[in-house]
């Protein structure tokens, strides 16, 4: 079997034991994991892929192709934690073959683009996004396909094929825009527009633009319309408050994170291989932007990033967009640094580093859970998982260092892409129990489904909603406390009944009314009724009250 052949053999496998495997490991996170399972469902259920809804109620945070990509895995898999993460891990392969497909094709060959995928795959921020119900990946690999295509293009060398990708660029806008919004069309232009200017083609820019604009329109006006013509006050507020008011906000911004809070996400979320970007830009240095593809992956990473930055409000997740510039500048530096040139001087400290990284999580994970003076991030019970992360982590010290002394630079790159894959092939199964205790009330919730019938009035706080939804398959929870991110939806007055204070709960009780409630931990419960039956998991209580 050809070499090529192989590697795509060991990443396929490294795929499936890495992303696939672990999708149905744990329970669905709250408030975001249960949100994007959650309106999916409500989708399947009523029939209306139209105008989203979460909890019965009109959501319009974002368009619907994420949701619709969700709903298709539950028509195949069933209704369940692994159909809903699928659509993140699914996107994470294909971003990083279209990643593989432009290196090859215009950065050196097959192996710097083995390594660009390799390298995409293995960061890990993108690991911990592509095993998440997150709608982030799926957005970038719009983008990512949009960014390809675009590139595709302005180096063809027919009409007809120009415009083959040129459609294929303004198509993947279109998705993109159906996924989230306006940022679809935002990164494509931050990158393209300085990537013409600099090559001196801003013309033909001005001459090609029209036609993918106009197959992005045709992508997206048919549920544009409808949706409009369904729900008429949609645009304004996915417009205005979602786009808008969220990136200018000030300090009171969603999200609201100081300028620079995205330097250290990228780069602890490009690890390991971050740790080897001395040795990349030393491979690229004098001829850094001499390749058009290494100019494009320079704009790639760097314009996004201030775009982003500049927002005030941020989450981590946002500046997946950057990393396909990063995997393919990290590949076409390390391919010179180490294979063309055999230098190895700053790979050998990349690599040590990788492994004194690893080594000092390993000890102070183990000096943690052994001394009795420090905090414990796992309970007595909880051994094997620790143990297992010191293993893991053990192992990733071995192959970094195994990396810094083989003499093969493939082999080497090898080694180092393998050092952390123990640890992100264990990592989704040994979560400590305190953190579920306070993410995943999933498992929880299920073991109390016999309390639940058709007659039973379900009660919660906003930020537990939609685990209640999902796990009890219901879209009429009342809302205690706090209206959260539905208070658009109860704003309408066919919902505004669906919003509940304590003396409206205790009313419920008092009717005779079944009633069990899922809330948070606070002294203010106190004034309830004492119920039939009280149930704790970490911060999650449930308050059943009997007719």
């Amino acid at each position: 079997m050809p070499w090529s052949r192989q590697l795509l053999a060991l990443l396929m496998l490294a795929y499936v034991l890495l992303y696939l495997l672990p999708l149905a490991s744990r329970p669905l996170t709250v408030p975001s994991e249960a949100r994007y399972a959650e309106i999916p469902r409500e989708m399947r259920v009523s029939g209306d892929w139209v105008v989203p809804h979460l909890n019965g109620l009109r959501y319009f945070e974002k368009p619907p192709l994420g949701y619709w990509a969700a709903a298709l895995a539950m028509t195949v898999f069933g209704e369940n934690v692994f159909a809903s993460r699928l659509p993140a891990a699914l996107s994470s392969l294909l971003s990083a073959l279209l990643i593989g497909l432009l290196v090859r094709r215009f950065g050196g060959g097959v192996r710097p683009a083995w390594l660009a995928g390799a390298i995409y795959l293995g960061c890990l921020q993108i690991f911990v996004t592509g095993i998440t119900n997150l709608l982030d990946s799926f957005l970038a690999l719009w983008l990512n396909a949009a960014l390809v295509a675009f590139f595709y293009a302005m180096h063809s060398d027919t009409v007809k094929t120009r415009r083959l990708f040129l459609t294929g660029f303004g198509v993947a806008c279109g998705f993109a825009f159906l996924t989230k919004g306006f940022l679809a069309f935002a990164v494509p232009v931050l990158v393209i527009v300085p990537f013409m200017l600099w090559a001196g083609r801003w013309r033909e820019l001005l001459r090609c633009c029209w036609w993918p604009i106009a197959c992005a329109v045709l992508v997206a006006l048919p549920w544009s319309l409808s949706v409009h013509g369904r729900e008429a006050d949609f645009w304004h507020y996915f417009f205005w408050v979602e786009h808008i008011k969220r990136f200018t906000a000030g300090a009171e911004a969603q999200h609201s994170r100081p300028i620079w809070f995205f330097l250290p996400v990228l780069l602890a979320g490009a690890l390991p291989w971050i740790l080897l970007l001395p040795a990349a830009f030393s491979g690229l240095r004098g001829v850094f932007t001499a390749l058009p593809l290494q100019r494009y992956a320079l704009l790639w990473l760097v314009l996004p990033f201030l775009f982003f930055s500049a927002s005030n409000g941020k989450l981590a997740t946002y500046i997946l967009p950057c990393f396909p510039g990063l995997a393919i500048l990290l590949a076409l530096g390390l391919e010179r640094y180490l294979v063309r040139s055999e230098r190895s001087r700053l790979f050998f400290w990349g690599a040590w580093s990788s492994a004194g990284l690893a080594g000092l999580l390993a000890l102070g994970l183990g000096l943690s859970q052994v001394l009795p003076m420090l905090p414990k991030l796992y309970a007595p019970g909880e051994a094997w998982r620790w143990l297992a992360l010191v293993l893991a982590l053990s192992g990733w010290v071995w192959l970094a260092v195994l990396a810094a002394r083989l003499r093969d630079p493939e082999q080497r790159l090898f080694a180092f892409a393998a050092a952390p894959l123990l640890l992100m092939l264990c990592l989704p199964w040994v979560f400590p129990q305190q953190v579920l205790d306070r993410k995943a009330p999933g498992k929880f919730l299920h073991t109390h489904t016999d309390l639940v019938t058709p007659e039973t009035r379900l009660v919660a706080d906003a930020g537990l909603m939609h685990a209640v939804n999902w796990s009890y398959q219901r879209d009429d929870v009342y809302l205690l406390h706090s209206q959260g991110e539905v208070a658009y939806g109860l704003s309408y007055p066919d919902a505004r009944s669906r919003y509940l204070n304590l003396n409206e709960v205790s009313a419920f009780v008092a009717r005779g009314t079944p009633v069990l409630m899922v809330h948070e931990n606070s002294p203010e419960f106190a004034k309830l009724p004492l119920p039939e039956a009280l149930y704790r998991q970490g911060r999650f209580v449930i308050r059943y009250y009997k007719p």
